[in-house]
């Protein structure tokens, strides 16, 4: 599935098409035992660091081979199944109500994604439109995969909702 209005979030009028082609959106029905096993990971990664940046640095250099090979095991099958990718490197990231991540762009890598784990908050796109930077909106909801080009800019707002916090699985590929 391509980006659509049903995924928007609908507080977002578009006046410019956006590039469909560059971010799709999956929403396969997930198994529950995984989305519960994959929550559980993601709820230890965020009682057990004190942000993103120290959990990101913990995954992508001091993390052992086993436990990244363990959380590939988990979520490549489903993520080929539903949306050809195979992951290269993964990390978590849990957002409070009043936590954000600024607009940014990944490195070394082809193409990027996001596996939401609940229904909180969203992440915007910015395109690559010239003299003009369009942005779509895309809704968490468990299970959604959202693959985009590596070197699009996207950002998270703070989800403002009190006593939730928002679960995601970020990956990378390299082709």
């Amino acid at each position: 599935m391509y980006v659509d209005n049903k995924t928007l979030n609908p507080k977002y009028k578009f006046d410019i098409d956006f590039d469909k082609d560059s971010i799709k959106v999956f929403d396969p029905k997930i198994d529950p035992e995984l989305l519960y096993d994959l929550q559980e990971w993601t709820e230890q990664v965020h009682v057990t660091f004190p942000d993103n940046d120290t959990a990101f640095h913990y995954f992508g250099k001091l993390w052992t081979k086993d436990l990244q090979d363990t959380l590939r095991h988990l979520i490549a099958p489903y993520l080929w199944e539903n949306a050809e990718i195979i992951p290269h490197h993964i990390w978590f990231h849990t957002y409070g109500p009043k936590d954000k991540m600024d607009a940014h762009h990944h490195i070394g890598c082809d193409k990027s994604g996001i596996l939401y784990l609940n229904e909180v908050g969203s992440t915007t796109f910015i395109a690559h439109v010239p003299k003009h930077r369009p942005v779509v909106d895309i809704k968490s909801k468990p299970g959604r995969i959202v693959t985009f080009p590596s070197n699009m800019l996207h950002y998270v707002t703070p989800h403002m909702e009190e006593d939730k916090v928002r679960y995601v699985i970020a990956f990378n590929q390299v082709s």
